[in-house]
């Protein structure tokens, strides 16, 4: 609630994938605060319920996020989502298929596993790795640089959901009594951050600014030798922003000096002379 209170706007004019995936993301939240107030009861089977149902979705929504670049691919998107909703839902909603009963840990409540809860665990790991790789394409096939640079963001972004989930579910393989909502409601507020953060082009360089070895990291690098050393005068420090200027038009345009050339307003002689220069 506080990060939408603080990027309200930016959850306005977000697309219906981060929509649906926020939203998914708060009422798994919500569901979670009422375990707390049932923790010594065992007989509310539709909270578990919908806790795993809103799993699902915002799974299902980050995977959508993630090929929302790839119209041609609409079929795909359609067919995992397919495959992955119908069982699993069938596993979550039919007694005693996925989910036998509700236990209590105490401060929680937590999950009895049915015959076929591997359904559900086998439908909400295939989602996250769906989703993982249709950002991963994005990244290395978007035509809009700022499209490749926001699902970057995005993988990196949900890197400690997936290995929370992992630990999770490693947990309660070897039979530890865990909930395992409340160590997810932490690592999804990185990537809530994130996605919220990031709806504005400026940001994402901001962000990536900060992540080790980034094109954006190294423009960066680049250009604080200036601040860090005025000493070095303002010809140097022209040198240096065109530079980057030069590099980032490049990237941008996907190493196309013809657009690269029209974005900084330059001829292309003039760019790629300054690129020698370089």
């Amino acid at each position: 609630m506080l990060l939408l209170a603080a990027n309200g706007s930016s959850f306005k004019n977000a697309r219906t994938s981060v929509q649906a995936f926020f939203g998914s993301l708060l009422a798994l939240n919500l569901v979670e605060i009422f375990y707390f107030f049932y923790a010594n009861e065992t007989h509310h089977m539709l909270l578990l319920r919908l806790y795993y149902l809103f799993a699902l979705t915002s799974a299902l929504s980050m995977a959508a996020y993630g090929m929302s670049a790839f119209q041609d691919l609409k079929w795909l998107t359609k067919s995992v989502v397919t495959i992955c909703l119908v069982p699993t839902v069938l596993a979550i909603f039919i007694p005693n298929a996925g989910l036998a009963g509700v236990e209590s840990i105490g401060y929680s409540i937590t999950r009895i596993p049915g015959k076929y809860y591997f359904v559900i665990q086998f439908g909400l790991l295939s989602s996250v790795i769906f989703a993982f790789s249709a950002l991963y394409a994005t990244y290395k096939n978007a035509k809009e640089h700022t499209e490749q640079r926001r699902s970057l963001v995005f993988m990196l972004s949900i890197v400690p959901c997936i290995i929370t989930a992992l630990l999770v579910i490693t947990m309660m393989q070897m039979g530890v009594r865990i909930n395992g909502s409340v160590f997810m409601s932490l690592a999804v507020c990185v990537t809530l951050w994130a996605l919220m953060y990031t709806e504005k082009k400026e940001n994402v360089f901001h962000l990536l600014a900060k992540v080790p070895r980034s094109d954006e990291w190294k423009s960066m690098q680049e250009l604080s030798r200036f601040f860090a050393d005025p000493a070095l005068g303002l010809k140097e420090a022209k040198r240096l922003l065109e530079s980057e200027m030069v590099n980032r038009a490049m990237q941008v345009t996907g190493q196309n000096r013809e657009k690269a050339a029209q974005l900084l307003g330059v001829s292309r002689q003039t760019l790629y002379r300054k690129q020698n220069n370089v």
